[in-house]
């Protein structure tokens, strides 16, 4: 996790960016699969699986949800399996599911491990010219959004339930307490806002003539990570639009995939893992413990 923040954050979008395109833009069973597995990896050596039991449940009931729905949804496939009713359903669209779902969990990892490495004050410094600067308000802004308002009804909730008002027998009285519980946020929301805009105004935002605040110059090591992530994706969309790598699964299934091009791209997926494994060495090397 270190070695990723280390970098710039031009440079970690640039990875991020890669590694999420590849995976929802070539519908390829193969590279979704690489790209599950390393995310799983990326997600646990940076320890970020803080509830491993709770979060594997939900990845696993929204892959199956993704899974088996599709082919109730979509009745394409020359392979029946069986039949609900009138509406045939196929082993074509069973495989199409869950290739759309290992991309949905990927995906989700994949950001997860995203919103760890560029933080909100990242992306607000990789966004700081002045013809960013409202927009790298408004992205940092809405990511902050929803934890902050997660945590707040948290809050809300456990004193609720601490004076009395969150109990009930009833559902009415609980729907009660919920609503309590809402606008209480609400009210908590707008007073949160209206700090957040004078704190703004203090520190000066907005005026002009200013100055902006740079990281450290860019780096060699920033320069090769940029490198060896663009031409992991260039290769792959070659691959893609030369026709050598695709995979149809509509009436039959049909892929192909070179093995050069899953080599790179599971090479440019595995760096997360690489530079965690690389951070475990040298703690263990140095005798300290985290």
């Amino acid at each position: 996790m270190r070695t990723l923040r280390a970098f710039r954050p031009g440079a970690a979008c640039i990875f991020f960016i890669a590694v999420i395109g590849g995976t929802v833009f070539v519908a390829s069973p193969l590279l979704r699969l690489i790209s599950l597995v390393f995310a799983v990896l990326s997600v646990v050596c940076c320890g970020l699986a803080k509830h491993p039991l709770r979060e594997t449940l939900f990845y696993l009931t929204a892959a199956a949800a993704v899974t088996f729905l599709n082919p109730v949804i979509v009745t394409y496939g020359s392979t029946v399996l069986f039949r609900l009713g009138k509406r045939p359903y196929t082993f074509e669209a069973l495989v199409y599911g869950c290739c759309n779902a290992m991309a949905l969990v990927s995906v989700m990892l994949w950001f997860r491990l995203f919103t760890a490495v560029l933080t909100s004050d990242r992306i607000n410094a990789m966004l700081r010219r002045p013809v960013f600067s409202s927009a790298a308000s408004v992205f940092t802004l809405t990511l902050r959004y929803v934890p902050e308002m997660k945590r707040r009804y948290y809050d809300i909730r456990q004193a609720r339930k601490m004076s009395g008002y969150g109990s009930g027998d009833t559902y009415i009285m609980r729907l009660k307490a919920a609503l309590g519980d809402f606008f209480s946020l609400t009210a908590a929301s707008l007073e949160l806002s209206a700090v957040t805009a004078d704190s703004m105004k203090a520190r000066g935002y907005m005026l002009k003539p200013h100055s902006f605040v740079g990281e450290r110059p860019v780096s060699a090591g920033d320069v090769i990570f940029i490198a060896v992530s663009l031409a992991a994706a260039a290769y792959e969309g070659y691959c893609k639009y030369s026709g050598s790598l695709y995979a149809v699964f509509y009436p039959s299934l049909s892929q192909k995939c070179p093995p050069l091009c899953a080599v790179c791209f599971g090479a440019l997926c595995m760096l997360p893992v690489i530079f965690s494994a690389k951070e475990e060495l040298k703690w263990r090397s140095s005798g300290q413990r985290r």
